[in-house]
């Protein structure tokens, strides 16, 4: 009787599967098809989280409720998408966790038209700032694609060393460092340098912070010599490159 009735209240009810997919529970509704296209039966896999970024974060928040195996509900509040034919819908949703399991109601929000509009030109600019995000994370992928090209390119050591000393990040040189311990993220300089160019370092790095001067200086071992050059870049971080010189 319910799952007859569910579509003629223009509600579409989709569950969670194990893999973390969702399916249709009854026929959707037409308002539902003109978002999801390809969703022509119940059984086709939705993909909710990709096409409404607000839709993503509202289920990730529900999977707290659904996680607790506890009976109980929350709402999304109302938000505005556009379907496929580019018409604005102002939709609502609600997570229910019921005898485990972990079920999604999404119907048209029924909203005053004052409402209905502020909501349209809030879903607009999150959209927007959505693209724009995706933009940015983008081009910073470009970015550190070719900062690491680049460091691989380096024959010298780069560390990037906090201020109290503790290495932030580093890239392997081609000569080898030293007989004491691999570098590895969080450790003090000390732990994997020698004594006096460890104590060498952090006094110059202490001064490049300070005063957003490079440095440059060298450090004899036997028969060889370090170039070492020191860069600020942070208030609190310092760039340290390492080069061997025979």
């Amino acid at each position: 009787m319910l799952e007859r009735l569910l579509p003629f209240l223009d509600i579409a009810v989709v569950e969670q599967q194990p893999d973390g997919s969702f399916r249709g529970i009854v026929p959707f509704p037409q308002w539902f098809l003109d978002f999801f296209p390809d969703a022509h039966a119940p059984e086709t896999a939705v993909d909710l989280e990709s096409r409404s970024p607000f839709l993503g974060e509202f289920i990730s928040r529900s999977a707290e409720l659904w996680n607790t195996g506890q009976e109980g509900s929350i709402e999304s509040g109302s938000w505005t998408e556009t379907d496929a034919k580019g018409k604005d819908r102002t939709l609502h949703a609600i997570a229910v966790c019921l005898s485990g399991r972990k079920i999604l109601l999404i119907e048209p929000a029924k909203v005053p038209v004052e409402e209905a509009q502020v909501l349209l030109q809030k879903g607009r600019q999150t959209s927007l700032d959505y693209r724009t995000v995706k933009r940015k994370q983008r081009s910073l992928r470009k970015v550190q694609q070719r900062y690491l090209a680049l460091l691989d390119a380096v024959p010298d050591w780069v560390f990037v060393v906090h201020q109290d000393g503790s290495l932030v990040e580093y890239s392997r040189g081609r000569e080898p460092l030293s007989e004491s311990t691999e570098p590895e993220s969080g450790m003090q300089l000390s732990d994997f340098l020698p004594q006096d160019l460890s104590a060498q370092l952090a006094s110059q790095i202490e001064n490049v912070i300070s005063s957003g001067r490079p440095q440059m200086w060298k450090y004899r071992q036997e028969s060889k010599s370090i170039e070492v050059l020191i860069l600020a870049t942070g208030q609190d971080e310092a760039m340290c490159i390492l080069r061997w010189k025979s």
